[in-house]
């Protein structure tokens, strides 16, 4: 496995903020993992305050780049996120949240800050600023009312439950409104024992696993796509040198990388060559790339001691660097 997700027994919290994982520890350190063409880049720790780190603190959810904390007195704490930087605690303002105890789950859709309950039923408060409006219930139908039902997230106006077997089950909302339950097509999700926590990143469902594994799934319409793995093995790249009498090349072969993601390749100590080589581009849509560039022949002093060729490059989204040494001997001549 690659970049390891959400692993750690202390993590407490995850939840999507934009285009991040955003992961809350016990004590309230605040980690993420940037997400880019179905690949996550390495852990970055956020600057700033600590949060959802006492033990009262009951559901994360995210709106906007506002992180909020509902505590089990149904207090309200937010801070606002810029960039990588985690701003001062403050209390929303207005009505209480989620202090019920048959509360279940907490999601938020657009300014609604939505609250599920054992029973079914569905409860809401409208956000405004920092003030939380008064609760009301959705009218229509119940929502993850089965003991079973396992994670509840939305995507877009789209309640979306899963369950232990994989199905995922959807609710349009409208307004105030709950719709009735769909059955959503394609790719089963979060079916497996190991799953730890699921969230939504725009389209994408993502299931992080005990062992730090992350899994996606696209959304369109009421269909779930292929399963992909955000965190797949690194990739592999390869390079050999083509013994040409006229014009020896360096073959380069790179596979499992970042889907369309660019890189820049550079190569080292070639003989004849004053300074580095550098070459940016981009990887196919599968993580995968192929380069053979010839060179000229160099011409040394039989006893000059030539370093190896150094073939490097470097992932830029996930941050994966190779690197391969060639032999120099096929692109000098002795003298």
């Amino acid at each position: 496995m690659g970049i390891r997700v959400a692993f750690n027994l202390q993590d407490r919290f995850v939840v999507g903020l934009g285009n991040r994982i955003v992961v809350t520890t016990q004590n309230g350190s605040v980690f993420g993992h940037d997400v880019s063409n179905h690949r996550v880049v390495d852990a970055f720790q956020f600057s700033g305050a600590r949060a959802a780190f006492n033990p009262q603190d009951r559901f994360v959810v995210t709106m906007g780049n506002t992180l909020m904390v509902t505590t089990r007195n149904g207090d309200v704490f937010g801070h606002d996120v810029p960039g990588r930087d985690v701003g001062p605690a403050f209390q929303f303002s207005g009505a209480k949240a989620a202090f019920n105890d048959g509360d279940r789950f907490v999601v938020t859709m657009g300014n609604k800050l939505i609250v599920t309950t054992r029973n079914g039923d569905v409860f809401g408060h409208e956000i405004s600023g920092r003030n939380i409006g008064p609760a009301f219930k959705f009218s229509g139908s119940k929502a993850a009312s089965n003991a079973t039902d396992r994670f509840v997230v939305t995507i877009g106006d789209m309640l979306l439950v899963t369950t232990p077997n994989g199905d995922v089950f959807g609710h349009d909302v409208s307004g105030h409104d709950v719709g009735l339950p769909f059955k959503l097509g394609g790719s089963r999700m979060a079916f497996n024992p190991e799953d730890r926590f699921v969230l939504t990143v725009g389209k994408t469902m993502i299931v992080t696993t005990q062992n730090g594994g992350a899994f996606g799934a696209d959304l369109s319409g009421r269909n779930f796509g292929p399963i992909f793995q955000l965190n797949p093995p690194g990739g592999i790249m390869t390079a050999k040198s083509n013994n040409f009498q006229i014009r020896p090349e360096v073959e380069v072969h790179a596979s499992g990388f970042t889907p369309n993601g660019p890189f820049q390749l550079t190569i080292s100590h070639m003989p004849g060559k004053s300074s580095d080589i550098h070459r940016d581009h981009s990887f196919d849509g599968n993580g995968n790339f192929q380069l053979i560039e010839g060179f000229e022949i160099a011409t040394v002093r039989a006893r000059t001691i030539l370093p190896d060729i150094e073939v490097s490059m470097r992932d830029n989204l996930s941050g994966q660097f190779s690197v391969v040494h060639l032999s120099p001997s096929p692109f000098v001549v002795r003298v």
